[in-house]
């Protein structure tokens, strides 16, 4: 049985599946470039089974996930070749999304459905570490999908749910808006500031804003009135709740706005104390309503827990749930993208074809391949440790990854001891000087440098929390650790096939240097997606003025 995911909304995906194994999963946006496109993902379908090379003459099956119901309005704006060649308004919206599939992947849809938004969430970290047959708990959290933002499952029982107006993933992000970042995309830089020690965090700024950010949510202080056009956009909505949506942004909005100086600029964010003070507040404020959420309403403790939704992006919150589970499994493709993967495997499980083993090449190797030739690693490890005045090497290697980060198949790498390096990165690449680089390291060596990283031992494949590192190690590598101590690491094994060039590259590196970790971080232009393709690896490396050396396989550029 051959089943297609798809994600729609923002970062559209997909994602297929073939006998209860994941074969490719692609987001729409590194094929075109556009980040966070909300285009219907039927090039990214049509490429997952190209990778694949499986054969559709006798059709497919097809999940698809959308935070909202769909529409044939949405169907018409987000694949506009529709107009003219099928009428989206007299058909329903989930016909005409069969048909644009068949027309597109050109072979014949047998079966499609809507998988709800938060189980598709929690399929999407299922996918990966497998359906755990033992008691477990699942916490589901982003901005909204269906009516809520957050749902908690103890041992397959629903504990908990979180309204829209009551999401700190949707505080989060207005606050990110609010501050002149880009919504849905730059909510990292928000952690970034708030984990970089530039304010106390006792400041009264910041206790100021965590305060209002607390009256709000237990509603001591009023959401604003919409006006007029803003109800005129809750009629045309299908989003359950969008009023409580506008009146949430527009409330959040107005008192970033209200304390923000008249001269305020993003561009100049580090020299401006209520700014910072705003995103340590909301960051203090969601780290609090998180632990609350799930610690009051959980009536039993499990060894594991699956986190999975946009909130844990958020690296610094994922870290608290180590000190009460064994396990923290965090879906790596925590966002949207994330439920193509999800809405796939669930009608996986519902033909009982979803196991509980572990597929880290899921994720890191899940995507558009460039080459099969070994590359010949010395070379690598001679320009990271080399006297050249750029110490910087691009990595483009093998089959893309899935998701958000860059795990050594499309990364950029440099010394972690260096901290020049990540001056003309930023430069080159038009990137934020306050945010941090992660590293990368293998897993031999991740005792060394880490205290408390046991539960997140296959988390980290994945680059998704922040460890503590132990004492020594901010001074040794100033480049990959942040001012407070920790780092978002990947941890690399000899014994995973998708990692094992990373790995030799890693320990052929520290034979030479001496040095457990480098920096692995992605490899693009500022508010672009990471490369895929080798067309995109040429341009983003030919517009940073060829900064590094940029590596296919045996090519050296």
């Amino acid at each position: 049985m051959i089943i297609l995911g798809i994600s729609l909304g923002f970062n559209s995906s997909a994602s297929l599946w073939q006998d209860g194994k994941c074969l490719a999963s692609i987001s729409q946006e590194r094929l075109t470039g556009i980040r966070n496109t909300k285009e219907i993902p039927i090039l990214a379908a049509k490429t997952c089974i190209d990778i694949a090379k499986v054969d559709t003459s006798k059709g497919i099956s097809v999940a698809y996930c959308h935070y909202e119901e769909l529409s044939s309005a949405y169907i018409e704006k987000n694949y506009p070749d529709c107009v003219g060649t099928l009428d989206v308004y007299e058909y329903g919206p989930e016909e005409c999304l069969k048909i644009l599939l068949e027309r597109g992947l050109g072979c014949e849809v047998l079966h499609i459905e809507r998988v709800e938004h938060h189980t598709a969430h929690m399929y999407s970290a299922y996918a990966i570490y497998g359906k755990s047959k033992k008691p477990h708990t699942v916490l589901t959290m982003d901005g909204f999908g269906d009516g809520i933002s957050a749902r908690l499952i103890i041992d397959r029982s629903t504990k908990a749910e979180l309204p829209l107006v009551k999401s700190p993933a949707l505080y989060y992000q207005f606050v990110t808006g609010a501050l002149g970042f880009k919504e849905h995309q730059h909510e990292g830089k928000i952690t970034g500031l708030a984990t970089g020690q530039y304010i106390n965090k006792n400041d009264k700024k910041v206790l100021d804003a965590y305060d209002f950010f607390i009256d709000l949510w237990t509603n001591k202080v009023s959401l604003k009135p919409l006006d007029d056009s803003e109800k005129e956009l809750v009629k045309k909505s299908t989003i359950i709740d969008f009023d409580k949506f506008l009146q949430l942004k527009k409330t959040i909005y107005g008192f970033v706005k209200n304390r923000l100086p008249k001269d305020y600029s993003v561009d100049r964010i580090l020299g401006c104390l209520e700014a910072i003070a705003i995103a340590v507040a909301v960051q203090k404020f969601a780290v609090e309503i998180v632990y609350n959420f799930i610690f009051s309403n959980r009536d039993m403790i499990t060894d594991e827990i699956y986190l999975a939704g946009g909130m844990f992006a958020n690296v610094a919150i994922n870290r608290m749930f180590g000190s009460d589970y064994e396990h923290v499994y965090i879906s790596p493709a925590m966002g949207d993208e994330g439920t193509a993967m999800g809405a796939a495997a669930c009608l996986t499980d519902m033909n009982n074809q979803l196991t509980d083993e572990f597929h880290p090449e899921y994720i890191i190797a899940g995507g558009l391949d460039i080459d099969t030739v070994p590359i010949p690693n010395k070379n690598i490890v001679d320009d990271l440790t080399g006297a050249s005045e750029d110490c910087i090497v691009h990595l483009c290697s093998g089959r893309s990854e899935f998701g958000p980060r860059a795990l050594m198949h499309r990364s950029s790498l440099f010394p972690a001891t260096l901290k020049r390096e990540t001056d003309k990165l930023n430069h080159a690449m038009h990137r934020s000087e306050f945010m941090p680089y992660a590293p990368v390291c293998r897993a031999e060596d991740v005792d060394k440098l880490f205290i408390d990283w046991q539960p997140f031992e296959k988390s980290l494949h994945f680059m998704t929390v922040a460890l503590v590192t132990k004492p020594g190690v901010i001074d040794k590598y100033p480049a990959g650790i942040h001012k407070d101590g920790t780092c978002r690491v990947q941890v690399v094994h000899k014994d995973v096939p998708c990692e094992k060039q990373a790995w030799d590259i890693l320990d052929l590196y520290r034979k030479k240097s001496g040095n457990d970790i480098m920096i692995n971080t992605s490899f693009n232009m500022h508010n672009e997606p990471t490369c895929c393709t080798k067309e995109q690896c040429n341009s983003a490396w030919e517009r940073s003025g060829g900064l590094g050396k940029l590596y296919f396989k045996t090519e050296e550029i």
